[in-house]
């Protein structure tokens, strides 16, 4: 019986220059599958910006992808709750190959450390990657901060 992630919707999407495969929770023997068929394959040579399945979880990583796949950047889609690891980071880094000086200086992003990853695309120059971090609050105030811990007001 075959794995419900093994049956993820892998998706490609183009345009002009960007090429990006989501392939969903996929786990390995998933890849394995969709590896046996020529149109995918050589779709996966075309993928520059490629998101890491099942949150950048070694479960969703196959080494034989990337045999077909060069992209230039890596996305891994995480929360604080999903952490990659330090082995799956350097296997991802070992995998992308970089973008074209003024796309991204970075190879691989995570939306944990780097917040919203936005892919533009302006019609006179190159795609750019940007990121941009939600600000986290420097202060948590509960009631008691608020009423100065002694039900009096702060004011």
């Amino acid at each position: 019986m075959q794995a419900p992630h093994d049956l993820s919707l892998v998706t490609f999407i183009k345009y002009r220059d960007i090429n990006t495969i989501l392939p969903s929770d996929l786990e390995t023997d998933g890849w394995r599958n969709l590896l046996q068929l020529t149109d995918f394959r050589q779709r996966l040579e075309q993928v520059n910006v490629f998101v890491a399945a099942n949150h950048g979880q070694e479960t969703g990583y196959c080494q034989e992808v990337f045999n077909y796949c060069h992209p230039e950047v890596i996305i891994v889609s995480n929360k604080e709750n999903q952490p990659i690891s330090s082995h799956m980071m350097r296997q991802y880094h070992s995998h992308a190959k970089g973008a074209p000086s003024g796309v991204s200086e970075k190879k691989v992003f995570t939306t944990y450390d780097d917040g919203t990853i936005v892919i533009s695309k302006y019609l006179d120059r190159l795609r750019q990657v940007t990121t941009q971090r939600k600000s986290k609050p420097l202060v948590s105030l509960n009631k008691n901060q608020e009423n100065n811990g002694n039900g009096k007001s702060a004011h």
